[in-house]
């Protein structure tokens, strides 16, 4: 019988033949380990396996020594965790205060530029222009009581900070005629009920300023309106601005509730996976650590830069992503922590190995998450940047929860892990991996691999088949924001046929000489005579600069709109810049028209860039070439079925009503760079963890099927379990209102769905069998160059 100080000294003797200090050929092993009491490592100067296999299956280098110093100073460590995470909740409103819509604007685009010239050429038009609808059911836009409420709101608006002009079109059927140099005539034909009114209103600032701002212009010409009308009159502000902040409420109260559903449901999962109350509440305390922290350092972050803005559209991804790789994560460790601790020795050796194994999986995994999410960066977009930075740093925080925090509790919690069993679970046993359903499917996949492997990548092609007509736009929600401010001032604007003034699109004559060249007025006579075109504004500072507004009949987020985008950017501008003028395009459908181009021209850098990355990393990793090759192919297998599920869907229409959505013709533009990122990470989780296990298994015996079928025999719960939570919290956000939150929730559950099921328990087991030992294989040159400490580097 070993003791627990000797069955300590050994474990630390493997780990420390594991970093190169290897028995001889002809040394004995400890008679411990010939008796059977300690799990032998078997390196490859032990058991003649494949040259690639260095490491033993217990080493987990500087991850193993963390989780044995956390392990120790358990204490030391809850306290300080315990401490951050109240400081952290004490930063919480920082943070929240912090979260503003989603930037959609493209460093240096089309778009942009045009914005600038405007607001350099036009200062009275600012940088973004804005609609008052004013509508009264009692009273008519003549009368004088509505024309008072009218003014004095108005007035109300222009003593706000950040108005720059409001220019009070006439009522509808009023006497008043245009005059020969009033540019907005072209507008009052637009609108023709006599209960309503309009205000165009032009805002200064940049998008920051303006989204801090319009809540208070909101109220002021709100409350006026209805104080001077006696309620009788509504006022409504809407625009850009506006849009945004009526979203930014929605997303979060969705993603509240959203949270308050998936939450006990992702317990519930928990505890029928893992089969007790005590392992339960672990993942979802490390989970809940990481996430208030994050959200924590935000807040510390917004303190000390006043102007940093955080979305609410990140927010969201960056809750349910950590969320999932939290709880993902520590039940990976937990569940290895049970396994060692069923073998009798002492909590503290059982951190240690699972730390050293799963801990160390669980890293490597982490890496390659943030490694995918930080290449969002390429992309020239605040919202992606965003991303990039809230997905890296919440991953971050994570795996420090789950190899510092987690250790410290397992070992503190050591007894009470087994508590609050369920009665139809069976306790932890050394060989209970052998047995049961999970056994007999490894045994089923190792004899016929064939049809199995044919039979996976089949379903996957035929998921991927409606990539081919993937459709790329941006819906603006309008369905979520009806109980809204902003889908109020909608209903009326576009019942009253002025809707298009929301959309304008601007383009832009930058000149040198002072004359309005006659190509832009004869433009404009051809864009009256477009059934596309609702109207169109011309106007000239007398200096430098012409620009014609061009009001489209069709919603600015619609498939006209973004034609006559394209329009005007390519034959329709022609002849004006023959004449050697240079045309800039610019308004909302060509900002969303540069968004899409966008991500169109840099997803393929971004695919690039990760693939080559992870290819590196894994065969660090794996110490294989083979291994890497197969996990990237079929992630990218992965994702087009996923892509081409969603546009089933979402584009198609197909069960869009048992998704809570509706066919909307196109998938959201950010949706592919998201998905591929987020899940090429999220999938490495369950690779790194199946593909580590049946590693330690070949070193160990040298049988490639063996290996192949304990590793799926004895990860097959977790990973299956670990999926299930992903998929509830991920689907939370099917709840959400908000376009993008819910096709990326879709696509993120229906990805995870199919990765831990027809990838990991299918196609890379049957894959792994029929390639036998070539798994393993890696160029001699490769193998030196990496050397014995290729996995700790």
């Amino acid at each position: 019988m070993v003791t627990v100080s000797e069955a300590i000294r050994l474990f630390m003797q493997c780990c420390d033949s594991c970093f190169g200090l290897r028995h001889d050929r002809g040394s004995a092993l400890p008679a411990a380990v010939v008796a059977g009491n300690v799990r032998p490592v078997i390196d490859r100067a032990v058991t003649p396996v494949r040259p690639a296999a260095t490491s033993g299956p217990i080493s987990g280098g500087a991850v193993e020594r963390l989780g044995w110093w956390a392990a120790r100073r358990r204490d030391l460590v809850a306290g300080v965790w315990l401490l951050v995470v109240a400081a952290s909740f004490g930063l919480l409103p920082h943070f929240t205060h912090a979260l503003a819509a989603p930037a959609i604007e493209i460093d240096g685009s089309e778009s942009s530029r045009a914005a600038e010239l405007v607001a350099k050429g036009f200062p009275l038009l600012g940088r973004e222009q804005l609609v008052v609808a004013f509508r009264s059911t009692t009273l008519t836009s003549t009368s004088p009581d509505f024309q008072d409420a009218v003014g004095h709101a108005t007035a109300a608006l222009r003593r706000q900070p950040g108005v720059r002009a409001a220019f009070t079109l006439p009522p509808a059927g009023s006497d008043r005629a245009a005059s020969d140099n009033d540019v907005l005539a072209p507008l009052y034909t637009l609108y023709h009920d006599p209960h309503n009114a309009y205000v165009l209103v032009a805002l200064d600032g940049d998008s920051a300023e303006r989204q801090d701002r319009i809540r208070a212009q909101r109220d002021a010409v709100t409350d006026v309106a209805r104080a001077a009308s006696d309620a009788r009159v509504q006022a409504h502000l809407i625009g850009l601005s506006t849009v945004n902040e009526d979203m930014r409420r929605t997303e979060l109260d969705d993603l509240r509730v959203g949270e308050l559903v998936t939450i006990p449901l992702a317990a519930l999962v928990l505890l029928v996976g893992l089969g007790t109350v005590g392992a339960a509440v672990l993942p979802l305390l490390t989970a809940g650590a990481a996430i208030v922290t994050t959200f924590g350092l935000v807040g510390a972050a917004t303190l000390a830069l006043p102007g940093l803005r955080f979305d609410t559209f990140t927010a969201a991804v960056v809750t349910v992503v950590g969320l999932g790789i939290g709880i993902d994560y520590a039940l990976f460790v937990v569940n290895r922590f049970r396994e060692e601790l069923s073998t009798g020795i002492p909590p503290e050796a059982a951190v240690g190995r699972a730390t050293a194994t799963s801990g160390r999986a669980v890293v490597l995994s982490g890496i390659v998450v943030s490694v995918a999410a930080a290449s969002m960066v390429l992309l020239p977009s605040p919202l992606c940047r965003e991303l990039a930075l809230g997905a890296t740093l919440v991953t971050a925080v994570v795996l420090l929860a789950a190899l510092t925090l987690l250790p410290a509790i397992l070992v503190r919690w050591a007894r009470w892990v087994e508590w609050g069993r369920l009665p139809w679970f069976a306790p932890s046993h050394p060989d209970a991996a052998e047995r049961g359903g999970w056994a007999r499917w490894a045994r089923r996949l190792m004899r016929r691999p064939w049809p199995y492997a044919v039979a996976g990548i089949a379903v996957l092609l035929l998921a991927s088949l409606p990539v081919s007509g993937l459709r790329l736009g941006v819906d603006l929600g309008r369905q979520g924001l009806a109980d809204t401010p902003s889908g109020a001032a909608l209903a009326i604007v576009d019942a009253d046929g002025a809707g298009g003034v929301m959309g304008m699109i601007s383009v832009v004559v930058p000149r040198i000489s002072a004359g309005e060249p006659a190509e832009v007025a004869t433009l404009a006579a051809d864009l009256r005579q477009r059934p596309d075109v609702a109207a169109v504004l011309a106007f000239d500072n007398r200096r430098d600069l012409s620009m014609l507004a061009v009001v489209p009949r069709a919603a600015p987020d619609s498939a006209q709109a973004a034609d006559l985008t394209r329009r005007l950017r390519g034959d329709l501008s022609r002849p004006v810049r023959q004449a050697r003028h240079e045309v800039v395009v610019g308004g909302f459908s060509a900002l969303l028209d540069d968004v899409t181009a966008m991500v169109t021209g840099w997803l393929p850098w971004v695919i690039g860039l990760v693939l080559l990355l992870s290819l590196g990393y894994l065969v660090v990793v794996f110490r294989s070439l083979v291994l890497p090759v197969k996990a990237i192919v079929m992630n990218l297998l992965a994702i087009s079925a996923t892509l081409g599920l969603t546009a089933l869907v979402f584009q198609h229409g197909f069960g869009a009503s048992l998704a809570g959505a509706r066919r909307i013709g196109s998938v959201q533009v950010y949706l592919p760079v998201v998905v591929f990122t987020m899940l090429f990470g999220l999938s490495m989780d369950y690779e790194v963890f199946l593909v580590r296990r049946i590693h330690e298994e070949y070193q160990l015996s040298g049988d490639n099927s063996s290996a192949v079928a304990l590793g799926l025999q004895r990860t097959a719960r977790s990973i299956t379990t670990a999926a299930a939570i992903m998929i509830v919290i991920f689907s939370g956000l099917l709840a959400n209102r908000i376009p993008e939150a819910r096709q990326i929730g879709f696509a993120l559950a229906v990805a995870v769905a199919v990765d831990a099921t027809v990838i990991r328990m299918l196609l890379v087991p049957t894959l792994m069998r029929l390639l036998g030992d070539r798994n393993w294989w890696l160029p001699r040159p490769l193998d030196r160059l990496l050397g014995s400490r290729g996995q700790d580097a």
